[in-house]
């Protein structure tokens, strides 16, 4: 025992071992996953921010050839305009080209819809009109709730061709822009990098802490993370974050919202020209997550090979040493029976002595059926002493109506060489009582002839007593479950009424005075009314939970339509509830029951139903119900999973409820019968038969 007690001591030391070390690898794994997931997005990061940077690089240069183009011969521009858009068309997500004069007034553009400068932008055409700018590019965000464009913009001086050095004096003419389409831009890279992500998860911040590019929450465009207020607290903790983001440079940074699962973001920085931006990637966490736990799952696999193999040996070590102990515990116990069996053959007067003090009656007869031999308690329970029993027949001590039952029960003994167990005969006494015993026969065999035959009685008069005591109780249960459940049914409908006129008339009293009130209110008075309205709407809600309560307790449609309507409303109820297709196959029966009668039937199907509902997890179920000679039938069958009948019976009745028990009294109640069948894995049948007799009704 000690030797076994050490095996298993080492096996679970080492699955210890083996399972902390498993833990440390997938926490190690885990922190490797992390790393690389973000290294990869902040790769991805630094690619799109210096495509966009190029890309700004590319439209930049663009845009200055074409004011060359424009500034050679500004006085005949109009002669040139097929070229401009010639030339405008072969520039990549350029939405328009547009030229301004030095008033601000558009005089020339590809596409007028295109989103352009404000005119009276003073700040921006001072800008333009400096000398110092000639040449310069200017980037100007143009954000729109469904859009993201950039518009780049050239000033225009007449003599920005001549060969005099920058900085001398020319006379400004206007403002040359593009107008590109960077949304287009960023879908366009997402699909060439092979990203399974949307536009949802990148945003773009300026150096101020202006939101550019959409993110999440589209109301959050154009808006500063600086400049937040009470309803930005809805959804964020803080923005930390993002403050964090605008202060380094570029790296990785974890944030999670409210309601949301949380996120990685990588940030990577833009810088062209007066454009100082930061480009994020965000990607949930449930993708590291979803790696971290395959490699779990991988290690788990592993733990659980080696712990098969530690407990696989183990049992083999424990079941050798067990073979062992078991052939040693077999020839010790070969030893004792073998000298068990020399100590029987002298102990024929211990098995005198059990048989004297045994508390039935035992006795032997004869082949006539008289009285061989009786033990103490046959004496006294007949009151013969076994000198006056010898050679009398048993018949002389069997109660008369009993008597024929008994002699043939002897003779079939007797005949058929078979054992008769536990039949029942009135015993006379000496005295003239009269005992109940319970007896069992069999037959007594000499060199193989059939020498007579054994009896054993056991007294029950007083357990036939208390048995009938406890069907009169058992009885008297009935009656009083029966009464229970009546009384069970009109407390039911006295809560129902009363939930129904009394509950539900004061909310919608209470409905109308909201309405009232919400009439009442002034124009300005929006957050009131829109109170008004929620509780107006909680009030509806509330209405229609006491009328499905109210419909729960007592089913109105019983009353007032019937149990063949009621039948059909429950199975509409039910397939609408759980999801189930029904099919329902019913005669009109409601002339046959009284009301009391239609309510039982309908509590035992509404049970069976919510049965397969809750549990049966079935997909169809079959109601019939069927009227016959004899009766009325009634059938529910699902092809859900099934239970083991048996099993469930023996499960304690705290336990499994009394569902089952209260559809059985219900239909003991109606004078019928309620069988159960079920199997697993192929669904459950509930018979109710009720017994009819010729133009009668229950």
């Amino acid at each position: 025992m000690k030797r076994h007690v050490v095996i298993i001591g080492a096996a679970v030391l080492v699955i210890l071992a083996v399972v902390l070390l498993t833990l440390h690898l997938h926490h190690e794994s885990k922190m490797e996953v992390l790393s690389q997931f973000q290294d990869h997005q902040l790769a991805h990061t630094q690619h799109l921010a210096h495509q966009i940077q190029f890309f700004f690089q590319a439209r930049s240069q663009e845009l200055q050839a074409l004011s060359l183009l424009v500034s050679r011969d500004y006085g005949v521009f109009i002669k040139k305009r097929g070229d401009l858009e010639t030339y405008s068309e072969m520039m990549e997500y350029v939405k328009a080209v547009t030229l301004y004069n030095g008033s601000g007034a558009v005089i020339y553009a590809t596409d007028g819809n295109t989103i352009r400068l404000d005119g009276g932008d003073r700040e921006f055409f001072s800008w333009a009109k400096k000398n110092e700018n000639r040449g310069k590019v200017l980037g100007l965000p143009l954000v729109q709730p469904d859009s993201f464009m950039l518009l780049f913009a050239v000033p225009l001086y007449r003599d920005s061709f001549d060969a005099s050095p920058r900085g001398s004096n020319g006379k400004f003419v206007g403002i040359l822009t593009l107008t590109v389409d960077l949304r287009e831009f960023l879908s366009d890279q997402f699909h060439f990098l092979g990203l399974n992500k949307n536009l949802h998860g990148v945003w773009i911040l300026d150096r101020d802490g202006k939101l550019l590019f959409p993110s999440e929450h589209r109301e959050m465009v154009r808006r500063n993370i600086y400049q937040r207020n009470e309803s930005c607290n809805q959804c964020h903790h803080s923005f930390k974050f993002a403050e964090e983001i605008l202060k380094q440079k570029e790296g990785t940074i974890g944030y999670e919202l409210r309601n949301s699962s949380r996120k990685i973001a990588a940030f990577a920085p833009i810088d062209f020209e007066n454009v100082s931006w930061k480009v994020v990637i965000n990607s949930p966490y449930d993708e590291v997550e979803a790696v971290a736990k395959k490699s779990l799952r991988e290690h788990l696999m592993l733990l659980g090979i080696v712990v098969l193999a530690l407990v696989g040996g183990s049992w083999l070590i424990v079941r050798n040493e067990r073979l062992k102990v078991r052939a040693q515990e077999e020839a010790k116990h070969w030893r004792e029976k073998r000298a068990l069996e020399d100590e029987m053959q002298q102990s024929e007067a211990l098995y005198e002595t059990i048989i004297e003090t045994a508390h039935d009656a035992i006795s032997v007869l004869d082949t006539e059926g008289n009285f061989i031999f009786v033990n103490k308690s046959g004496e006294e329970m007949s009151g013969y002493k076994l000198s006056e029993l010898a050679g009398k027949n048993f018949a002389s001590l069997i109660h008369p109506e009993d008597l024929p039952r008994v002699k043939d029960l002897f003779l079939k003994t007797l005949e058929d060489k078979s054992y008769v167990d536990d039949f029942d005969a009135r015993l006379y006494a000496k005295d003239g009582t009269i005992h109940l015993l319970s007896l069992s026969s069999g037959l007594l065999y000499k060199k193989g002839r059939v020498i007579g035959l054994f009896s054993i009685g056991k007294d029950i008069t007083e357990h036939r007593k208390a048995e009938n005591a406890l069907q009169e109780s058992e009885k008297q249960l009935r009656y009083l479950s029966s009464q229970l459940l009546t009384a069970e049914e009109t407390e039911r409908r006295r809560i129902s009424k009363e939930l129904h006129d009394e509950l539900g008339g004061a909310l919608t009293v209470i409905k109308l005075q909201l309405s009232f009130i919400e009439k009442g209110l002034k124009q300005d008075q929006v957050t009131v009314k829109e109170e008004c309205e929620t509780i107006s709407q909680y009030i509806d809600q509330v209405i229609e939970d006491v009328r499905r309560l109210s419909r729960d307790l007592t089913p109105s449609i019983l009353e007032d339509a019937g149990l063949s309507a009621a039948i059909h409303w429950l199975i509409a109820n039910s397939k609408k509830n759980y999801k189930i297709n029904m099919a329902l196959d019913v005669v009109d029966i409601d002339h046959l029951f009284s009301q009391d009668a239609q309510i039982n039937i309908y509590r035992i199907l509404q049970e069976a139903l919510t049965n397969i509902g809750k549990h049966g997890q079935a997909k169809n179920v079959s109601i019939v119900i069927k009227k016959h000679e004899d009766g009325v039938s009634f059938s529910v069958e699902d092809d859900g999973i099934g239970f083991d009948v048996e099993k469930a019976a023996m499960v304690n009745p705290d336990e499994r409820g009394l569902g089952l028990a209260i559809m059985d009294e219900r239909a003991r109640m109606l004078g019928g019968s309620l069988e159960l069948w079920s199997e697993e894995g192929k669904g459950t049948r509930v018979n109710l038969h009720i017994p009819l007799e010729k133009g009668e009704n229950v």
